[in-house]
């Protein structure tokens, strides 16, 4: 009886490359406030612009509520963070929430 081999193994290997995932970096944010009113975001987020920061409203819902949060950055350095954080309180945002988030 003889050997029966498939076209594929005819002395050829096909070797597989590895994929590669891009690495997460993880990105900062500032939280300057949360409102239940997007028109009291979109004010907070107004004058933080004029600060030269940028700066973003998100709707998220908590026990069945919509809120708005205002989020300055995204800061990809501690660096980036700190300064816009002292740029901030030195504008009377002083209870600032950090949120870390990993993005692709």
């Amino acid at each position: 009886m003889r050997n029966a081999r498939s076209p594929h193994s005819a002395g050829r290997c096909r070797r597989l490359r590895p994929r590669w995932r891009r690495r997460r970096s993880p990105q900062f944010f500032l939280q300057a406030g949360s409102f239940r009113k997007q028109v009291e975001a979109d004010k907070v987020r107004a004058q933080i612009i004029l600060l030269g920061q940028d700066v973003r409203v998100e709707r998220v819902t908590v026990r069945e509520e919509p809120w708005f949060r205002v989020l300055v950055g995204p800061f990809t350095t501690r660096e980036q963070l700190n300064l816009a954080q002292k740029t901030l309180a030195g504008s009377g945002y002083k209870n600032l929430l950090l949120q870390q988030r990993q993005v692709r």
